[in-house]
């Protein structure tokens, strides 16, 4: 199996893939299996897995709920970019009433999700130089 061949670079993506597999709401559903693959993932460097643990503790999904734990997973994922962490770790301080952090950490994702979003960026870029030839067949100069 993938996953498990030996090779943590190559079967990162298969085990967090696993973890995801068994998350699902199917005939497959397994918890326990994807608590372990999302382990397995997240030893190996995993960001995806690593938020995916912190919300499965965060909300006792397969596993007593541990908002310790949870954190801590939030927080390192958060840190190494995870926008879905992010998310997560906002809800966890605005429960905490840390409305400060939450608006704070809510806002850097926000940035983060619209610059790595290619669509926003070619969608803006391309009213942008509607406008700017709208304006010039107007002779107004406005932008």
């Amino acid at each position: 199996m993938a996953a498990d061949d030996g090779n943590p670079k190559a079967s990162i993506k298969a085990q967090s893939a696993l973890g995801l597999f068994y998350s699902r709401d199917s005939e497959y559903r397994d918890l326990k299996k994807a608590f372990f693959w999302h382990s397995e993932a997240c030893g190996n460097g995993s960001l995806e897995s690593q938020g995916a643990l912190g919300v499965m503790y965060m909300y006792g999904i397969g596993l007593k709920k541990d908002m310790d734990a949870a954190y801590i997973c939030l927080k390192d994922a958060s840190d190494r970019g995870n926008v879905y962490a992010m998310g997560n770790l906002v809800s966890y301080y605005y429960r905490l009433k840390l409305y400060t952090k939450a608006a704070d950490l809510a806002s850097k994702a926000f940035s983060l999700t619209l610059m790595s979003a290619p669509s926003f960026r070619t969608t803006r870029s391309m009213e942008s130089s509607r406008a700017s030839q709208d304006n010039e067949e107007r002779g107004d100069g406005r932008a």
